[in-house]
């Protein structure tokens, strides 16, 4: 009902969600916010397919599968959010993310273009070594 009231209007509409499927059903593409600051962006499918910052991966894998077995624990996120009031001066993520070295605690990673795609950009020093299943 959405896509066809955007096509027929020639019009955007941005979601903020932490729906997964809202996002797969009608976006183009998707920003990925961590702390309020934006960490991930790119196309739906690239993004989903093969995410370049590690709260993205880590994300995605949270995402409850209909075809996983029920009587297993669902993956979470360890650890908790930096408090808004004493955000870090580098990267936010740093505390959580399992690819944290001491660069993430020093510097700020820009968010920047992955894989030579303009339209596909990551906030994460080390976005080259995040591998996705």
């Amino acid at each position: 009902f959405l896509d066809s009231i955007f096509e027929s209007r020639d019009m955007s509409i941005i979601f903020i969600t932490h729906d997964m499927g809202i996002v797969a059903q009608h976006c183009d593409r998707i920003g990925v916010m961590y702390a309020g600051k934006k960490v991930e962006e790119g196309p739906v499918e690239a993004v989903f397919n093969k995410p370049k910052h590690p709260y993205t991966s880590d994300l995605m894998k949270c995402i409850p599968r209909p075809d996983e077995d029920i009587e297993e624990k669902m993956d979470t996120i360890p650890g908790s959010m930096p408090v808004p009031i004493d955000l870090p001066s580098a990267c936010y993520y740093a505390d959580r993310c399992p690819m944290a070295r001491d660069d993430c605690y020093d510097t700020e990673p820009p968010l920047e273009s992955v894989d030579g795609l303009t339209n596909h950009k990551s906030a994460c020093l080390f976005s080259e070594e995040i591998e996705y299943e």
